[in-house]
């Protein structure tokens, strides 16, 4: 593009903050920004950096000054906001789930596809360089014939049946909140980095507490606290996920075991900056850093040496940076578009009727 790109941010709480952190960080302006209040959006402005408060979201979408809208908004509110986005011509970035349901994400990938707009949803965890060490491992071969991919995605932020949140409530939420929020995160990440995708599953849901505190009293809680899913794969692995946002002492534990018949590779998000590499005789930790890692890939979103540690808001930043790239039209390799939030929301619905049916689902490939 002839001119700097402008952003404009809905929403301003914890992940907004994040979005907006990392706007700056590409270089961009954050021209506008829209709250549930216009009080609000005039503190988020000023808290965030951003050059003017938007009276509404509709109004940030159709201001002349915005290039790219970052929707970081309740899960119900995803499809409708893109979806005018795109009807603006704008490039949209939009968090996960970018639809409660899949009918809505198809609609919306159609519609993208129409206009001919950049999109994204951010699946971060795919800019860590020790998962792109891992994906460029495996796509060697050096893994030998992945048979086993296995893993879990721990949280306690809703431990205590007075904790409680939006997404809690499925008419905001949608109808899956554990897995719907979090094991998604897992599968994207599964299938980016091995090249397998998910044919098959068999899910159950648990849940810690049956009732949350609201502001009416206790309610019955209608979305999971816990999930638990088999799969099977298009190139013949089995695998498990267990996802949980009440498991004690567990903030973010987005973890891995990708099991070759040559290595197994292991990822800890708690721990991001090593990467483990099981041997038969012997096994390697591999710290993260531009001299250490051995694939473009993994050396090239590794932008400080090594044991000086790369988190979430960089790989946040790292995503940021390649959606500008894309708008710019540049094709980066492995940004998370529209068609991979499809991809989770079809993942997300079988999870869905399978712990309802309590039968094995397919998943089309």
């Amino acid at each position: 593009m002839s001119t700097p790109l402008r952003a404009g941010l809905i929403g301003a709480g914890f992940i907004g903050g994040v979005h907006a952190h990392a706007i700056r960080s590409a270089g961009v302006r954050l021209t506008r920004i829209s709250d549930s209040t216009p009080q609000r959006a005039d503190e988020a402005a000023r808290r965030l950096g951003a050059q003017a408060a938007a009276e509404s979201a509709e109004a940030l979408i159709a201001a002349d000054d915005v290039d790219v809208v970052h929707i970081c908004t309740p899960n119900a509110t995803h499809a409708a906001l893109a979806e005018q986005a795109i009807a603006a011509g704008k490039a949209v970035v939009c968090e996960k789930p970018l639809a409660t349901t899949l009918e809505d994400a198809d609609r919306l990938v159609a519609a993208a596809e129409r206009a001919g707009v950049v999109t994204a949803v951010p699946f971060v965890y795919r800019y860590y360089p020790t998962v792109r060490e891992t994906k460029s491992l495996i796509a060697d071969g050096q893994a030998g014939h992945l048979w086993l991919l296995h893993g879990s995605y721990l949280q306690d932020w809703l431990a205590g049946s007075s904790q409680t949140n939006w997404r809690v409530d499925p008419s905001q939420g949608g109808g899956s909140r554990a897995f719907g929020d979090i094991g998604v995160h897992w599968c994207d990440l599964m299938e980016f980095t091995t090249g397998h995708r998910i044919t098959r599953l068999l899910a159950r849901m648990s849940n810690a507490y049956s009732q949350r505190k609201t502001a009416d009293g206790m309610q019955a809680v209608g979305t999971e606290d816990g999930a638990t899913v088999m799969f099977e794969t298009d190139q013949g692995a089995t695998g498990s996920l267990v996802a949980s946002q009440v498991s004690l002492g567990r903030k973010n534990k987005l973890w891995f075991s990708f099991d070759g018949t040559e290595a197994s590779y292991v990822f800890d998000q708690e721990q991001p900056d090593s990467l483990w590499i099981g041997g038969l005789a012997e096994n390697r930790v591999v710290p993260r850093g531009p001299g250490t890692l051995s694939t473009a890939q993994g050396r090239g979103y590794s932008y400080l040496p090594a044991g000086h540690p790369q988190g979430y808001q960089d790989c946040f930043n790292a995503f940021v940076a390649d959606v500008y790239s894309a708008v710019a039209g540049e094709s980066p390799d492995g940004l998370p578009t529209f068609a991979d939030g499809r991809r989770s929301a079809m993942i997300t619905e079988a999870v869905l009727d399978s712990a309802k049916n309590e039968s094995w689902i397919e998943v089309p490939a």
